[in-house]
């Protein structure tokens, strides 16, 4: 199923925290890469 959310990870530079806001939950372990990838840890 095809979704119109936009997904947004906002995050702190500095803390190398990340927040992701309205994810879809098919898309989490997409999200979660990402986050690894740039060595930012999930808060959310």
């Amino acid at each position: 199923m095809k979704s119109s959310t936009y997904t947004y990870i906002i995050s702190s530079g500095k803390g190398r925290e990340a927040l992701i806001i309205d994810p879809v939950i098919e898309h989490t372990d997409k999200y979660l890469k990402i986050l690894k990838n740039l060595k930012f840890k999930n808060f959310s």
